[in-house]
């Protein structure tokens, strides 16, 4: 009978053990002997291919939304944010979740101007606290896999003013100013505003427009109507809703920042800036998905931002803005990349971290004046031959996907200037490295390869080829 007690505890004990989620610093994941990329092919993704809630999508929604998922975990740090210690940071998170709703492994990684390792230590048992005791409130029949990412602090930073001859940062020296006709730019950011005052229409000669952080609900015509020098308007991070934004048709406006809103698509009253070049729209809630009809009238852009708009897909039509330079999509939920890309030959600098992707289009190797291409955060484990003819590549960064053959196209990009290939799964290296006379940086970190010295040691002499060449190895 003592025996059978015995056992019987020792089950519970193990059973216990097994069940305790495992929240680890995302850098130390070589020391826990696990590889993030390995588990991604385990765990099915939350959306996109292979989710166990296709086609329950709004039952999703409605649960996370009635739990108030979004919210537990910044509620829970903020009850102990004495033990935190931090007045803000920023936590991205890679979380591994099982059948029965309780977490296996969360992955994170915690930004701060400046933080203690103790700190650190502090937030990691925090979190795995939170994580063992609230679950995901819905079972599935493998599991899953999802990223997330909350900002956590005392709101925006302290108010900055830039001085300088002909900058006006406050709504007094704008009232108090004898010469409105020298004044180029106002930057009332962080002033509580809740509309459009009406001292910008006094300045003749206005340049740029600063109204960001604020709770301004409406964006009039008459700012673009009556102020026809207008080039430059931020209104990043306030109240704008869809139908709460109008401009004048205009050919003045080059720069538009309407990050941070409630918006759910670009406006339509967006085109109206006929010479529009740089459009930020980066952390609104893109999540029913951009059209065709979305991106008509803006042709002229040489800049997109969509930052972490909870995008699935991109239009083809993306393909017509011919003019574009510079693409960030980071932290999306983007699967696939249509072929239209292709078609984007001014094109310099590409942004696809942090998404759910599993291939790059062939498409994109016409991509000629591309000089840097950024897709660490995904799962790639294949960079098509055809990117050999990127004659403009400096920097490739493909860390963090599921790469175990060494991409063979990359010996022959010998412009490259920064290679990325860290927490992948590489067993070995190309032999025609010492190509890249030009590269100055190559990172192998946490790569089979780089866990075993013996392995690196059967390389010793082309990591010598490349030091002597002026390129550092970390590995």
């Amino acid at each position: 009978m003592k025996k059978l007690f015995l056992f019987a505890l020792l089950l519970i004990v193990c059973t216990s053990l097994k069940a305790q989620v495992k929240v680890v610093l995302l850098r130390d994941t070589a020391s826990f002997r696990v590889s993030v990329e390995k588990l991604k092919k385990e765990y099915p993704p939350l959306f996109g291919q292979g989710s166990p809630f296709t086609g329950r999508e709004k039952m999703l929604k409605d649960t996370l939304n009635s739990k108030r998922s979004g919210m537990l975990l910044f509620d829970f740090l903020t009850k102990n944010e004495k033990q935190i210690g931090l007045k803000s940071f920023g936590l991205f998170t890679d979380e591994f979740i099982g059948a029965s709703g309780q977490y296996d492994w969360v992955f994170c990684t915690i930004a701060a101007k400046s933080i203690a390792e103790q700190q650190e230590k502090d937030i990691v048992q925090l979190l795995t606290d939170f994580y063992q005791k609230n679950p995901f409130p819905l079972k599935t029949p493998k599991g899953f896999y999802r990223a997330g990412g909350l900002s956590y602090g005392g709101g925006f930073a302290k108010r900055t003013i830039r001085k300088g001859p002909g900058i006006i940062s406050s709504l007094e020296d704008a009232r108090k100013t004898t010469r409105p006709d020298t004044v180029k730019i106002l930057l009332f950011n962080q002033l509580e505003l809740t509309s459009v005052p009406n001292e910008v229409y006094q300045f003749p000669k206005l340049e740029e427009l600063d109204l960001s952080k604020n709770s301004i609900r409406c964006l009039p015509t008459e700012l673009t109507a009556q102020i026809p020098t207008l080039k430059r308007l931020s209104l990043l991070y306030n109240t704008l809703s869809p139908d709460s934004i109008f401009f004048a048709r205009n050919k003045h406006l080059l720069a538009l920042n309407i990050q941070g809103n409630k918006l759910k698509d670009i406006p339509r009253s967006v085109r109206q800036n006929r010479r529009l070049a740089s459009l930020w729209m980066g952390n609104n809630s893109l999540e029913q998905g951009l059209t065709n009809r979305s991106l008509r009238g803006l042709r002229r852009l040489n800049d997109l931002n969509l930052y972490n708009a909870g995008l699935s897909a991109l239009p083809s039509r993306i393909g017509h803005l011919k003019r574009l330079q510079i693409l960030d999509l980071y932290y999306n939920k983007l699967t696939v990349l249509p072929k239209s890309m292709g078609r984007l030959k001014r094109l310099e600098q590409l942004a696809l971290s942090n998404n759910q992707l599993n291939e790059l289009p062939t498409s994109l190797s016409r991509l000629r004046n591309l000089q840097l291409l950024y897709a660490h955060h995904n799962q790639l484990s294949q960079l098509p031959e055809a990117y050999s003819h990127l004659r403009n590549l400096r920097v490739l960064d493909l860390g963090y996907n599921w790469f175990s053959l060494f991409p063979a196209a990359l010996p022959k990009l010998t412009t490259l200037e920064e290679v990325d290939l860290s927490n992948n799964n590489l067993n070995v290296l190309a032999n025609d490295l010492g190509n890249l006379k030009n590269l100055k940086k190559l990172f192998l970190r946490q790569n089979p390869l780089t866990r075993d010295k013996s392995s690196v040691g059967s390389y010793a002499s082309l990591i010598e080829q490349l030091q002597a060449n002026n390129t550092e190895v970390f590995y």
